[in-house]
């Protein structure tokens, strides 16, 4: 778990725009995704948000993908869905997946992703694709409610020591650790934003 600064969680409403890097990883019967950075927008200022396993999940937009509130995501076969059968298949051949976007980080249009594996075989195109549009999914889903704290300095130094390893920067955005994601229900928004007009009144 990283660490993240003592100021008081902040709640926003965002869109992925990109992804910056995703590392994905089998343990076991667990699909695991130790490292995960998403570009979020809230309409006025982007920042790089940090998270993992089933958090990163959720942002992934994957309707295929259950959610729980375990920290790893099951593959046993009752919980297999095509998608992460596929990847289960991948990750049993390759080992662990990389997938890093060297195009705009602030454009879903010009994401440019590489794919790289743990393995010295060579990616089938099929999985290359599979993989890749994990991230480009991610930015069409649906608008979220982030909740999530600045990274303090030594949060900052574990993402960047692991960004180093895989030859990348990071980015000059402010670095938010998520540590809760999910959809926004646009009627209760609207209930509670019209509760706080008329207690205003």
């Amino acid at each position: 778990m990283l660490h993240s600064s003592d100021h008081k969680k902040m709640r926003f409403h965002c869109r992925v725009v990109s992804v910056y890097v995703l590392v994905v990883e089998k343990n076991s019967d667990f699909l695991q995704f130790p490292l995960a950075g998403f570009i979020m927008d809230d309409g006025s200022s982007s920042c790089c948000c940090w998270t993992d396993n089933e958090t990163a999940v959720t942002l992934l937009g994957s309707r295929e993908w259950s959610p729980h509130k375990r920290s790893k995501t099951s593959l046993h076969k009752s919980n297999k869905s095509h998608t992460m059968s596929r990847l289960s298949d991948i990750l049993n051949h390759h080992g662990t997946i990389v997938i890093k976007n060297h195009g705009s980080v602030s454009d879903s249009s010009c994401i440019d992703a590489a794919v790289s594996v743990d393995s010295n075989s060579v990616l089938k195109e099929s999985d290359e694709l599979l993989l890749k549009s994990l991230i480009h999914q991610a930015c069409f889903s649906n608008s979220w409610n982030v909740v999530g704290s600045v990274l303090d300095s030594e949060g900052l130094n574990q993402i960047e020591e692991q960004l180093q390893r895989l030859d990348m920067m990071m980015l000059p955005l402010v670095n938010i650790w998520a540590s809760e994601v999910s959809h926004i229900d646009a009627l209760n928004e609207g209930r509670s934003i019209l509760q706080e007009l008329l207690k205003s009144d």
